[in-house]
């Protein structure tokens, strides 16, 4: 059943594509924009392909077993190929950390306008292994953690010791490299109850509490790009691709940028 649901919300989603390429492909070369009906059209598809997908992996969820883990084949041969790629290039994808590990470049600060050039270049790339459709690949907590250490000073004026304790927690999983992941949704069991709700130690369906844990990770790692949180990004996108891309250049802070990186080049 759920991969009958899956590969149902895998070909509406193909099928959107499709009317999206030619819709770009009109606009490139006549310059005629989507109408408001073909981008509600084209949202509502992706609408039902959200909620098609969704429940794919809620029935997983459900009878999750040994089997489960054939249904992530893809998905974890994706991420397998990101440090393939990694691998193949090594100089470009890497750099060597005081303690003399070689880690990947997303782990770098970007002390430079040369170095936040290359951390851009390594995003681009990582980004076309998966088309863009990689919400969490291993580059994205990775420079969240990055931009916190960056304004480490922000955590130290709250807490010295919290401050540390971030310090800590970032070497060691840059020196390590791991792949981070989080989980901002519980997968939801007994839809009657909050988390709040449910008995100790009994949270909604899933059992144990690393169970749960579990399951949180596989969930925002692996299938949260066609769950919940993508038909929430399809709820609230804010129109078409052009549109959006104009809007935030016309309303961008380019001066504040342009000084950000003036001060960056200067020694």
């Amino acid at each position: 059943m759920a991969t009958l649901l899956s590969d149902s919300a895998e070909a509406i989603l193909f099928n959107v594509f499709d009317k999206y390429a030619l819709f770009c492909q009109r606009w490139e070369q006549h310059r005629l924009p989507m109408t408001v009906d073909e981008n509600l059209r084209l949202w509502g598809q992706l609408q039902q392909a959200g909620r098609l997908a969704s429940e794919s992996i809620e029935t997983l969820f459900r009878s999750a077993g040994s089997s489960a883990a054939l249904k992530f084949k893809n998905a974890i041969r994706t991420v397998a190929g990101l440090y393939d790629y990694q691998k193949d290039n090594f100089e470009k994808m890497t750099f060597l950390t005081k303690s003399g590990n070689r880690i990947g470049r997303y782990w770098e600060f970007p002390t430079t306008a040369q170095k936040l050039i290359e951390r851009g270049q390594i995003a681009y790339d990582w980004a076309m292994q998966g088309a863009g459709w990689i919400g969490r690949s291993p580059d994205h907590v990775s420079s969240a953690l990055v931009g916190m250490m960056t304004h480490i000073d922000v955590f130290e004026s709250y807490s010295q010791e919290r401050a540390d304790a971030l310090r800590n927690y970032f070497a060691h999983v840059s020196e390590k490299d791991l792949y981070l992941t989080y989980a901002l949704v519980n997968p939801q069991g007994d839809r009657s109850k909050t988390p709040g709700e449910h008995s100790q130690n009994i949270y909604h369906t899933l059992g144990l509490v690393e169970k749960v844990r579990l399951m949180k990770l596989v969930w925002d790692s692996v299938g949260s790009e066609f769950a919940s949180r993508h038909l929430q990004y399809e709820m609230f996108y804010s129109g078409s691709h052009f549109a959006t891309f104009n809007r935030f250049y016309d309303r961008y802070d380019w001066k504040f940028s342009k000084a950000l990186i003036k001060s960056i080049k200067e020694p």
